[in-house]
């Protein structure tokens, strides 16, 4: 039997010493549930903490806050793809019972992320000097920000470190301990939020909150680790450059995807800022929030799948693989089509009920970016071919040529049609790098057409779901929901209708029940 590593020309270490007992993970299924109750929480209090702080801050205000979390967020792939390695490498050292491997990987990995973390701060010092030149944040919210900024870096630098313990943990695979700090973690950020705000603290209030429940989640998750695994633990002979370029030669081509989607997703705000003004950042970021939280959902599902199509990679089991991709991939396309129909048919009601008559006008970057993003969001499922396969290279050129093409086409477009030119360029360069060229090579690794894909799994979902999709229409068309109760009311209807008609027109109940109980 061959393992990713062996592809790679690299032997398997043998098993120096027997693992402790650890609990058998919840299975995928639980996982995912995990998962997305998790995102959810998340999405729920952020729903509420963001009109609250543009309210109370002011979009420019909120604008510069999104511009600080932009600049610190990118530079958060100075790590090169370590912690998506560490885990990876943490798991096969696990499963082959390898104790000086797993503390080799955390030892070698936590140096490196520390030495990392410093050289970030020391950037993010470097750029707040220069804040009010590369942005358009006013000049009275200057000095205000440019210490949230550092204090921003120094959460930087921790979190580089203490996020070695996510990949602990997700390589023993808890998915339900890292959701319970997570989500305990986000309902204080929204207690803390709303605290330093109401007494008048603004930006550096709020980068505080952030850096001290940096703190105390990693000390929390370290806790978990070793609750998990306590033959862990940090030792200077256990730091290997060897280790080192084995961690990084895997995560490289990671990070070039990394860093291409950071470039367009985190620098996008900058943009908006510098050619339309600060004040149209609020209206980008609110409808790039909602894109990304649909998004997350689906990964949130689909990442738990990654670990059990690597197994069916590394048997040779292909049958298997492409019919893990057609089932998962058709629910992905459900999903999908549910949340486009939700931003499209519902998604001016929601701005306006959720911040207000104000925004109502960005429903057409909304729709603009759903439609762009309709295409990968069905392709969910490839992703996890690609890090199945160690298959990354390819998707990662293909994010840096989706980063530049949006960046040429906003450049061209956002004069003459404004924020929708911005997002229409994200969106026809995701359609095309992650949709179209990624249909292709995900088909080709899983040996089958694209045509096939299209004709067995994306066109029998897309049908099953258009009889809801045209109810929504229908009810929208006659009225438009003005409350919170006639929104959950339509968005709650419509999601019955839409799942129970989909999945069992697609799937069977026969069918359908054996997934729910062999997953």
């Amino acid at each position: 039997m061959t393992t990713l590593e062996d592809e790679a020309g690299m032997p398997a270490p043998l098993p120096v010493a027997a693992a402790p007992m650890r609990a058998a993970p919840p299975k995928p299924l639980a996982n995912a549930i995990w998962n997305w109750f998790g995102l959810g929480v998340e999405v729920a209090i952020a729903l509420l903490l963001m009109p609250f702080l543009i309210h109370r801050l002011g979009e420019a205000a909120y604008g510069a806050w999104i511009i600080i979390g932009s600049l610190t967020g990118y530079l958060g792939n100075l790590d090169f793809g370590m912690l998506s390695s560490v885990g990876r490498h943490l798991a096969l050292c696990h499963a082959r019972n390898d104790r000086n491997g797993i503390l080799d990987v955390i030892n070698s990995a936590g140096f490196a992320q520390a030495m990392i973390g410093m050289l970030g701060l020391s950037i993010v010092v470097l750029i707040s000097h220069f804040l009010g030149s590369i942005t358009a944040i006013p000049e009275e919210l200057l000095v205000e920000a440019q210490l949230a900024l550092l204090i921003g870096g120094a959460n930087l630098a921790f979190s580089l470190f203490l996020k070695l313990f996510d990949s602990a943990l997700w390589s023993n695979q808890r998915f339900d301990l890292l959701n319970m700090v997570d989500i305990s973690a986000a309902a204080l950020r929204f207690v803390l939020a709303v605290t330093v705000v109401s007494q008048g603290y603004g930006l550096v209030g709020l980068a505080c909150v952030s850096f001290s429940l940096t703190i105390l989640v990693g000390a929390a998750k370290w806790c978990l680790t070793r609750f998990v695994d306590r033959e862990i633990r940090f030792s200077r002979a256990h730091v290997r450059l060897t280790t080192l370029r084995k961690l990084w030669s895997f995560g490289v081509w990671n990070t070039v995807g990394s860093v291409a989607g950071m470039a367009r997703s985190q620098l996008s705000p900058v943009v908006v800022g510098a050619t339309l003004g600060v004040s149209m950042v609020t209206p980008y970021s609110v409808v790039v929030r909602l894109i990304g939280m649909a998004t997350q959902f689906m990964g949130a599902g689909t990442g738990v799948l990654v670990p059990f199509s690597t197994g069916l990679h590394a048997r040779n089991e292909g049958h298997n693989q492409q019919r893990l991709f057609h089932e998962a991939s058709k629910l992905c396309v459900a999903a999908a089509f549910y949340f486009y129909a939700l931003f499209a048919l519902l998604g001016q009601s929601l701005l306006t009920i959720w911040i207000g008559p104000e925004l109502a006008l960005a429903w057409v970057p909304l729709v603009i970016l759903a439609s762009g993003e309709l295409i990968p969001m069905s392709l969910s499922m490839a992703q996890v071919i690609f890090l199945a396969t160690a298959r990354n290279r390819p998707a990662a050129l293909r994010s840096v040529v989706e980063c530049a093409l949006a960046i040429s086409l906003a450049c061209v477009l956002w004069r003459p049609l404004g924020l929708n030119g911005v997002c229409l360029a994200l969106a026809v360069s995701a359609a095309l790098c992650r949709g179209v060229f990624g249909l292709v090579q995900a088909t080709q690794i899983i040996g089958i057409s694209a045509w096939e894909f299209l004709t067995q799994t994306f066109f029998p979902v897309a049908v099953a779901v258009l009889p809801a999709v045209g109810l929504l229409a229908l009810a929208t068309w006659d009225r438009m929901p003005e409350s919170w109760p006639m929104l959950f009311l339509y968005t709650g209807v419509f999601s019955a209708i839409y799942w129970i008609s989909s999945l069992l027109t697609v799937f069977g109940w026969s069918h359908l029940r054996r997934i729910i109980v062999d997953r």
